[in-house]
Protein backbone atom coordinates (compact mmCIF):
# COMPACT_ATOMS: atom_id res chain seq x y z
CA UNK A 1 0.00 0.00 0.00
CA UNK A 2 1.28 3.68 -0.70
CA UNK A 3 1.70 5.88 1.48
CA UNK A 4 -0.57 7.79 0.50
CA UNK A 5 -3.26 5.52 0.36
CA UNK A 6 -2.22 4.29 4.04
CA UNK A 7 -2.42 8.02 5.22
CA UNK A 8 -6.03 8.43 3.96
CA UNK A 9 -6.92 4.91 5.68
CA UNK A 10 -5.49 5.89 8.75
CA UNK A 11 -7.60 9.84 8.98
CA UNK A 12 -10.77 6.85 8.44
CA UNK A 13 -9.97 5.10 10.86
CA UNK A 14 -9.46 7.68 13.43
CA UNK A 15 -12.80 9.28 12.56
CA UNK A 16 -14.68 5.74 12.51
CA UNK A 17 -14.66 6.24 16.46
CA UNK A 18 -15.98 9.53 17.48
CA UNK A 19 -17.10 10.12 21.48
CA UNK A 20 -20.68 9.41 20.64
CA UNK A 21 -19.70 6.27 18.82
CA UNK A 22 -17.34 4.69 21.34
CA UNK A 23 -20.54 5.54 23.97
CA UNK A 24 -22.91 4.00 21.46
CA UNK A 25 -20.69 0.63 21.22
CA UNK A 26 -20.52 0.90 25.03
CA UNK A 27 -23.94 0.52 25.30
CA UNK A 28 -24.37 -2.30 22.78
CA UNK A 29 -21.30 -4.42 24.79
CA UNK A 30 -23.10 -4.07 28.09
CA UNK A 31 -26.78 -5.26 26.14
CA UNK A 32 -25.06 -8.01 24.57
CA UNK A 33 -23.21 -9.16 27.62
CA UNK A 34 -26.11 -8.55 29.28
CA UNK A 35 -28.28 -11.22 27.23
CA UNK A 36 -25.16 -13.51 27.02
CA UNK A 37 -25.90 -13.93 30.93
CA UNK A 38 -29.36 -14.42 30.25
CA UNK A 39 -28.48 -16.90 28.11
CA UNK A 40 -25.88 -18.72 30.60
CA UNK A 41 -28.70 -18.48 33.69
CA UNK A 42 -31.51 -19.60 31.39
CA UNK A 43 -29.61 -22.42 30.16
CA UNK A 44 -28.72 -23.10 33.97
CA UNK A 45 -31.60 -23.15 35.60
CA UNK A 46 -33.35 -25.68 32.82
CA UNK A 47 -30.13 -27.43 33.78
CA UNK A 48 -30.93 -27.63 37.07
CA UNK A 49 -34.67 -28.45 36.39
CA UNK A 50 -33.87 -31.51 34.12
CA UNK A 51 -31.64 -32.53 36.96
CA UNK A 52 -34.68 -31.94 40.00
CA UNK A 53 -37.00 -33.96 37.26
CA UNK A 54 -34.10 -36.66 36.99
CA UNK A 55 -34.12 -36.86 41.18
CA UNK A 56 -37.40 -36.52 41.78
CA UNK A 57 -38.31 -40.00 39.07
CA UNK A 58 -34.86 -41.84 40.86
CA UNK A 59 -36.57 -40.81 44.41
CA UNK A 60 -40.04 -42.64 42.97
CA UNK A 61 -38.31 -45.72 41.52
CA UNK A 62 -36.25 -45.77 45.47
CA UNK A 63 -39.41 -45.51 47.47
CA UNK A 64 -41.83 -47.50 45.27
CA UNK A 65 -39.57 -50.32 46.07
CA UNK A 66 -40.15 -50.44 49.74
CA UNK A 67 -43.13 -51.94 50.24
CA UNK A 68 -46.56 -51.39 52.54
CA UNK A 69 -46.67 -53.32 55.53
CA UNK A 70 -48.35 -57.01 54.76
CA UNK A 71 -50.72 -58.56 56.89
CA UNK A 72 -49.68 -61.28 59.16
CA UNK A 73 -52.18 -63.67 60.90
CA UNK A 74 -49.31 -63.64 63.98
CA UNK A 75 -47.20 -60.54 63.42
CA UNK A 76 -47.79 -56.54 63.34
CA UNK A 77 -45.59 -54.85 61.11
CA UNK A 78 -45.00 -51.09 60.83
CA UNK A 79 -42.12 -49.38 58.35
CA UNK A 80 -40.92 -46.53 56.98
CA UNK A 81 -37.84 -45.28 55.39
CA UNK A 82 -37.26 -41.46 54.91
CA UNK A 83 -34.18 -39.96 53.04
CA UNK A 84 -31.98 -37.15 53.80
CA UNK A 85 -31.79 -36.46 50.33
CA UNK A 86 -34.23 -37.02 47.43
CA UNK A 87 -32.08 -40.42 47.11
CA UNK A 88 -30.91 -42.47 49.65
CA UNK A 89 -28.61 -44.94 50.98
CA UNK A 90 -30.84 -47.06 53.38
CA UNK A 91 -33.47 -49.86 52.52
CA UNK A 92 -35.78 -51.99 54.08
CA UNK A 93 -37.67 -54.68 52.91
CA UNK A 94 -40.77 -57.33 54.10
CA UNK A 95 -41.29 -59.95 51.54
CA UNK A 96 -42.48 -63.65 51.62
CA UNK A 97 -40.42 -65.99 49.87
CA UNK A 98 -41.46 -69.14 47.54
CA UNK A 99 -43.05 -70.73 50.57
CA UNK A 100 -44.96 -67.83 52.34
CA UNK A 101 -42.23 -67.44 54.85
CA UNK A 102 -42.05 -63.85 55.78
CA UNK A 103 -38.27 -62.20 55.57
CA UNK A 104 -37.36 -58.80 57.01
CA UNK A 105 -34.16 -56.98 55.44
CA UNK A 106 -32.35 -53.63 57.13
CA UNK A 107 -29.41 -52.31 55.43
CA UNK A 108 -27.40 -48.96 55.12
CA UNK A 109 -25.21 -48.05 52.04
CA UNK A 110 -22.22 -45.93 53.81
CA UNK A 111 -22.70 -42.56 52.21
CA UNK A 112 -26.45 -41.01 50.90
CA UNK A 113 -27.17 -39.31 47.43
CA UNK A 114 -27.56 -41.38 44.13
CA UNK A 115 -24.79 -43.95 44.19
CA UNK A 116 -25.89 -45.14 47.50
CA UNK A 117 -29.21 -45.49 46.29
CA UNK A 118 -28.33 -47.17 43.19
CA UNK A 119 -26.38 -49.66 45.66
CA UNK A 120 -29.51 -50.14 47.61
CA UNK A 121 -31.47 -51.18 44.44
CA UNK A 122 -28.72 -53.22 43.66
CA UNK A 123 -29.04 -55.32 47.13
CA UNK A 124 -32.59 -55.35 47.05
CA UNK A 125 -32.59 -56.87 43.72
CA UNK A 126 -30.08 -59.39 44.71
CA UNK A 127 -32.07 -60.17 48.54
CA UNK A 128 -35.10 -61.32 45.88
CA UNK A 129 -33.44 -62.71 43.54
CA UNK A 130 -31.90 -64.74 46.40
CA UNK A 131 -35.19 -65.89 47.50
CA UNK A 132 -36.59 -67.12 44.49
CA UNK A 133 -33.57 -69.39 43.80
CA UNK A 134 -34.12 -71.13 46.55
CA UNK A 135 -37.25 -73.00 49.19
CA UNK A 136 -34.58 -73.51 51.91
CA UNK A 137 -32.65 -70.61 51.99
CA UNK A 138 -31.49 -69.36 55.42
CA UNK A 139 -30.64 -65.18 56.64
CA UNK A 140 -26.99 -66.61 56.43
CA UNK A 141 -27.16 -67.97 53.33
CA UNK A 142 -28.91 -64.86 51.71
CA UNK A 143 -26.01 -62.62 53.30
CA UNK A 144 -23.14 -64.49 51.35
CA UNK A 145 -25.25 -64.00 48.33
CA UNK A 146 -25.95 -60.72 48.05
CA UNK A 147 -22.35 -59.95 49.43
CA UNK A 148 -20.91 -61.85 46.34
CA UNK A 149 -23.44 -60.28 43.97
CA UNK A 150 -22.20 -56.69 45.51
CA UNK A 151 -18.68 -56.95 46.04
CA UNK A 152 -18.57 -58.21 42.20
CA UNK A 153 -20.41 -55.06 41.17
CA UNK A 154 -19.54 -51.99 43.79
CA UNK A 155 -16.00 -52.83 44.23
CA UNK A 156 -14.90 -54.49 40.89
CA UNK A 157 -17.20 -53.19 38.22
CA UNK A 158 -17.97 -50.04 39.36
CA UNK A 159 -14.63 -48.82 41.13
CA UNK A 160 -16.99 -47.02 44.12
CA UNK A 161 -15.60 -47.31 47.83
CA UNK A 162 -18.75 -48.01 48.63
CA UNK A 163 -20.12 -50.41 51.33
CA UNK A 164 -23.33 -52.12 53.09
CA UNK A 165 -24.33 -52.72 56.74
CA UNK A 166 -27.39 -55.59 56.50
CA UNK A 167 -29.14 -58.04 58.59
CA UNK A 168 -31.72 -60.27 56.95
CA UNK A 169 -34.48 -62.20 59.26
CA UNK A 170 -36.67 -64.57 58.43
CA UNK A 171 -39.36 -65.95 60.21
CA UNK A 172 -40.07 -69.10 61.49
CA UNK A 173 -43.44 -68.96 62.89
CA UNK A 174 -44.67 -69.58 66.66
CA UNK A 175 -42.68 -65.74 67.33
CA UNK A 176 -39.34 -67.63 66.09
CA UNK A 177 -36.79 -65.53 63.83
CA UNK A 178 -33.43 -66.33 62.00
CA UNK A 179 -31.02 -63.76 61.50
CA UNK A 180 -27.86 -62.60 60.16
CA UNK A 181 -25.63 -60.05 58.86
CA UNK A 182 -23.49 -57.60 60.69
CA UNK A 183 -25.84 -54.25 60.63
CA UNK A 184 -26.68 -52.44 64.54
CA UNK A 185 -28.25 -53.80 67.21
CA UNK A 186 -31.71 -55.66 67.51
CA UNK A 187 -33.76 -53.95 70.34
CA UNK A 188 -36.46 -55.95 71.23
CA UNK A 189 -39.23 -54.92 74.07
CA UNK A 190 -40.11 -57.33 76.05
CA UNK A 191 -44.11 -56.72 77.07
CA UNK A 192 -43.88 -58.95 80.20
CA UNK A 193 -40.98 -56.50 82.17
CA UNK A 194 -41.87 -53.76 80.26
CA UNK A 195 -37.54 -53.52 78.97
CA UNK A 196 -36.01 -53.86 75.95
CA UNK A 197 -33.12 -56.68 74.98
CA UNK A 198 -30.40 -56.46 73.04
CA UNK A 199 -29.23 -58.42 70.34
CA UNK A 200 -25.99 -58.67 68.51
CA UNK A 201 -25.60 -58.69 64.59
CA UNK A 202 -21.78 -60.52 63.85
CA UNK A 203 -20.11 -60.38 60.62
CA UNK A 204 -18.42 -58.30 57.92
CA UNK A 205 -20.18 -55.39 56.16
CA UNK A 206 -20.92 -56.20 52.40
CA UNK A 207 -18.74 -55.23 49.03
CA UNK A 208 -15.68 -55.35 51.22
CA UNK A 209 -14.39 -58.96 50.91
CA UNK A 210 -16.33 -61.57 48.17
CA UNK A 211 -16.19 -64.52 50.11
CA UNK A 212 -17.69 -63.99 53.53
CA UNK A 213 -19.12 -67.54 54.35
CA UNK A 214 -16.80 -68.75 57.26
CA UNK A 215 -18.02 -65.35 59.03
CA UNK A 216 -21.48 -65.62 58.51
CA UNK A 217 -23.79 -67.38 61.06
CA UNK A 218 -27.38 -67.69 61.64
CA UNK A 219 -28.62 -66.65 65.08
CA UNK A 220 -32.19 -66.90 66.35
CA UNK A 221 -34.61 -64.23 68.45
CA UNK A 222 -37.56 -65.91 70.18
CA UNK A 223 -40.92 -63.15 70.62
CA UNK A 224 -43.74 -63.79 73.18
CA UNK A 225 -47.39 -62.33 72.92
CA UNK A 226 -47.05 -58.27 72.65
CA UNK A 227 -43.36 -58.59 72.46
CA UNK A 228 -41.86 -55.93 70.16
CA UNK A 229 -38.81 -56.11 68.10
CA UNK A 230 -37.08 -53.07 66.14
CA UNK A 231 -34.81 -52.59 63.47
CA UNK A 232 -33.45 -49.55 62.36
CA UNK A 233 -30.48 -47.65 60.51
CA UNK A 234 -27.77 -45.17 62.00
CA UNK A 235 -29.70 -42.50 61.22
CA UNK A 236 -31.90 -42.80 64.17
CA UNK A 237 -29.46 -42.98 66.92
CA UNK A 238 -26.99 -40.09 64.99
CA UNK A 239 -29.77 -37.89 64.53
CA UNK A 240 -27.08 -34.59 65.52
CA UNK A 241 -29.21 -32.05 68.36
CA UNK A 242 -29.56 -28.61 66.89
CA UNK A 243 -27.27 -26.49 68.67
CA UNK A 244 -24.92 -28.76 69.57
CA UNK A 245 -24.31 -31.47 66.48
CA UNK A 246 -21.77 -33.29 68.89
CA UNK A 247 -24.72 -34.31 71.29
CA UNK A 248 -26.60 -37.50 69.44
CA UNK A 249 -29.69 -39.22 69.85
CA UNK A 250 -28.62 -42.42 70.39
CA UNK A 251 -29.54 -45.85 71.53
CA UNK A 252 -30.45 -44.65 74.87
CA UNK A 253 -32.83 -42.30 73.79
CA UNK A 254 -34.30 -44.51 71.44
CA UNK A 255 -34.63 -47.44 73.71
CA UNK A 256 -36.70 -44.76 75.95
CA UNK A 257 -38.67 -44.52 73.73
CA UNK A 258 -39.60 -47.66 72.66
CA UNK A 259 -39.97 -48.95 76.11
CA UNK A 260 -42.66 -46.01 76.96
CA UNK A 261 -44.43 -46.78 73.62
CA UNK A 262 -44.22 -50.38 73.84
CA UNK A 263 -47.85 -51.10 74.75
CA UNK A 264 -49.21 -49.27 71.64
CA UNK A 265 -49.41 -50.29 67.92
CA UNK A 266 -46.72 -50.80 66.08
CA UNK A 267 -47.64 -47.92 63.50
CA UNK A 268 -47.40 -45.79 67.01
CA UNK A 269 -44.50 -46.93 67.84
CA UNK A 270 -42.75 -46.33 64.40
CA UNK A 271 -44.22 -42.79 65.09
CA UNK A 272 -42.77 -41.93 68.15
CA UNK A 273 -39.17 -43.07 67.04
CA UNK A 274 -39.40 -40.70 64.06
CA UNK A 275 -40.67 -38.10 65.73
CA UNK A 276 -37.87 -38.36 68.52
CA UNK A 277 -34.68 -39.02 65.97
CA UNK A 278 -36.57 -35.62 64.11
CA UNK A 279 -37.07 -33.30 67.02
CA UNK A 280 -33.98 -34.36 68.17
CA UNK A 281 -32.12 -32.23 64.77
CA UNK A 282 -35.22 -29.85 64.35
CA UNK A 283 -36.21 -31.68 61.80
CA UNK A 284 -33.42 -31.81 59.95
CA UNK A 285 -31.30 -34.73 59.08
CA UNK A 286 -28.07 -35.77 57.98
CA UNK A 287 -28.53 -39.25 57.51
CA UNK A 288 -31.15 -41.32 56.02
CA UNK A 289 -34.24 -42.64 58.81
CA UNK A 290 -35.49 -46.38 58.66
CA UNK A 291 -37.25 -48.42 60.65
CA UNK A 292 -39.32 -51.74 60.60
CA UNK A 293 -41.43 -52.07 63.90
CA UNK A 294 -42.89 -56.11 64.25
CA UNK A 295 -45.17 -56.82 67.23
CA UNK A 296 -45.87 -60.29 68.46
CA UNK A 297 -49.95 -60.21 68.45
Amino acid sequence: MSGSLWGHYNNLSAGAFTPARVETLKVLSAQAAISIENARLILEMEDKARLQQEMEIAEHIQTSLCPPAPEHNELEIAAVMRPAEEVGGDYYDVVNDRNGDLWIAIGDVSGHGVTPGLIMMMAQTSFNTALDQSTSITPADAIVCVNEILTENVRMKLKEGHFMTMSFLKYQGKGKFLYAGAHLDILVYRAATGKCEEYKTDGLFLALKKNIRSVTFDKEIELSSEDVMVVYTDGVIESRKAGNRSELWDSENLIKVIESNGKRSCEEIKNAIVKGALDWCDGIPDDDITVVVVKMK
